[in-house]
C-alpha cells in the first residue's frame, strides 16, 4: 500500500509543477504582450508631440516671401498676391513638402499636409501613401484665424 500512496503524491507533484509552469509562462506571455502596447502607446506618443512642434514651426516660420507660412496660407484662400511672381499656394506647398520631405521623409515617416477651410480644400501633400483618410498615430491641427477659420493638418501616419 505505501507503494501506491508513494506513486500518487509523486504524480501529484508533478502536476502541481507542470501547472506552475504553465502560470508562469502565461504570465510571461501577458507581460509581453502589455509591453507591446506601451511601446506602441510610446511612439503614438512621440509621433504626437512630433506633428504638433513641426507644423507649429512650419507655421510661425518666415518665407523667402517676407510673411509667416501662416500668413501665406491665408493669402492663399484670398486675394493670393504675398509672393510676387508666384502663386501662394503654390509657393507654399512646395516649400512645405520641401520641408516635410527633408525630416519626416528622410526619417521615413509616412506624412499627410492639407489645409481646408469648409469644404475647400487648397493643399493637399502625401508621402508614402499617407493621406487623411489612412490610419494615423498622430494628428496635429493649427487653426487660423479668418472668416470662416482656415484648418491645417498635419497627420504622421501608421507604418
Amino acid at each position: 500500500m505505501s507503494l501506491k500512496l508513494n506513486s500518487t503524491t509523486k504524480a501529484q507533484t508533478e502536476i502541481i509543477g507542470i501547472v506552475i509552469i504553465v502560470i508562469i509562462l502565461l504570465i510571461g506571455f501577458f507581460y509581453m504582450m502589455l509591453s507591446n502596447k506601451q511601446t506602441e502607446s510610446k511612439q503614438d506618443i512621440e509621433d504626437a508631440h512630433l506633428s504638433q512642434a513641426l507644423l507649429n514651426i512650419i507655421m510661425q516660420t518666415n518665407s523667402e516671401c517676407g510673411p509667416e507660412y501662416s500668413i501665406i496660407i491665408q493669402d492663399c484662400f484670398g486675394k493670393n498676391e504675398k509672393c510676387p511672381g508666384m502663386n501662394s499656394c503654390s509657393y507654399v506647398s512646395e516649400k512645405v513638402q520641401e520641408i516635410l520631405d527633408s525630416t519626416l521623409g528622410k526619417w521615413q515617416k509616412p506624412y499627410s499636409f492639407y489645409v481646408t477651410r469648409e469644404s475647400n480644400k487648397k493643399m493637399d501633400i502625401n508621402y508614402v501613401g499617407c493621406n487623411e483618410f489612412k490610419e494615423k498615430s498622430s494628428l496635429a491641427t493649427a487653426i487660423i484665424s479668418d472668416t470662416p477659420n482656415i484648418v491645417v493638418n498635419l497627420g504622421i501616419c501608421k507604418i
